[in-house]
């Protein structure tokens, strides 16, 4: 009997200590790792939750850049980190994705370990044009180029990106033969386009805004089945009676390695909840044209990327771009 209560009172502690254990979490720095070199979107974004989260748990929360093959040493950083919450993933979809398929050795077993924390935002992609360009809207452009099959070209930024993965989509869903033309710098394919070397390009929204707002490109349309905050003067390329169902945008999460206690996951999740409240938070995001996640669980970022993954593999599977 006195050894049984005994292992009673030692578990009981142990589940106490346990518990006081998270409470008191963060007790030192946390790492937010973005498999990303600094100054993009990820990077910028991975900067303002860290400052917010840093004043709602009164511990520093630090972005580090680990990047590497297309993201995947940061992204391995993480999987193989402790399971203790001190060390997460600021994740951006159709990058993971596009990972997760192109990667030869991103077998289930590898990707098991990195667990979902909560849902940022998502930010849309855009398909512009030269501002000669004579059609000005999406039905006029998928007519022009049905007329003339191959005649129009468009670029991304290289081939098997989800830039490169929207411009197939759109081919696809319009029935309409458009050359792809493969650029290694976001930069570059602006310049061609404003200076009319190309006729077409998809970028991400906030890269292109100042150029169509001034008239330099012609917008036809976002991936999104609404209209951006960022741009509502901007129609969806949903809004045009020949192209259906483009909703692919790209979103960003907080991975964290699989098996940190829950209590601290949703610490976590809360931080980021109340961050993304905040006042200026919201301003900056909608300068990115990054729109909040409305539902920023766990289990939605899960579901997101998963019908995401679903959506690029059919489109990659069909284009088989080189490797």
């Amino acid at each position: 009997m006195w050894k049984q209560l005994n292992r009673i009172l030692v578990a009981a502690a142990a589940v106490l200590t346990l518990g006081l254990a998270h409470a008191d979490y963060p007790e030192r720095p946390v790492t937010i790792v973005v498999p990303y070199g600094p100054g993009g979107g990820t990077d910028l974004l991975a900067r303002l939750l860290a400052a917010e989260m840093s004043t709602q748990l009164g511990q520093k929360f630090i972005v580090e850049n680990v990047p590497g093959a297309g993201g995947v040493v940061g992204t391995r950083k993480v999987m193989e980190s402790k399971a203790d919450g001190y060390m997460l993933l600021l994740g951006s979809g159709s990058e993971l994705e596009l990972m997760q398929i192109t990667d030869p050795q991103a077998k289930l077993e590898r990707w098991t370990p990195l667990a979902p924390v909560g849902l940022i935002g998502t930010q849309p992609m855009i398909l512009v044009g030269r501002s000669t360009m004579p059609a000005r809207s999406t039905d006029a452009l998928i007519a022009a180029m049905r007329a003339d099959p191959g005649k129009y070209s468009y670029a991304s930024a290289g081939v098997g990106t989800q830039l490169n993965i929207l411009g197939e989509l759109i081919k696809s869903s319009a029935r309409v033969d458009m050359r792809h033309v493969p650029y290694k710098a976001a930069g570059q394919i602006l310049t061609d386009v404003v200076g009319g070397h190309v006729d077409l390009a998809v970028m991400v929204l906030p890269s292109v805004l100042p150029q169509i707002r001034s008239g330099q490109v012609i917008a036809y349309g976002i991936s999104d089945t609404q209209r951006s905050p960022a741009a509502p003067e901007i129609p969806t390329l949903d809004e045009s009676t020949t192209l259906h169902d483009i909703d692919m945008k790209i979103w960003y999460g907080l991975f964290s390695p699989a098996g940190v206690p829950a209590p601290i996951a949703d610490k976590i999740n809360g931080a980021m909840r109340a961050a993304l409240k905040q006042p200026a938070v919201k301003t900056k995001l909608l300068d990115m044209a990054v729109t909040a996640a409305p539902d920023p669980s766990a289990a939605r970022l899960m579901a997101i990327k998963q019908d995401g993954l679903a959506k690029i593999k059919t489109v990659f599977e069909a284009i088989k771009p080189e490797k």
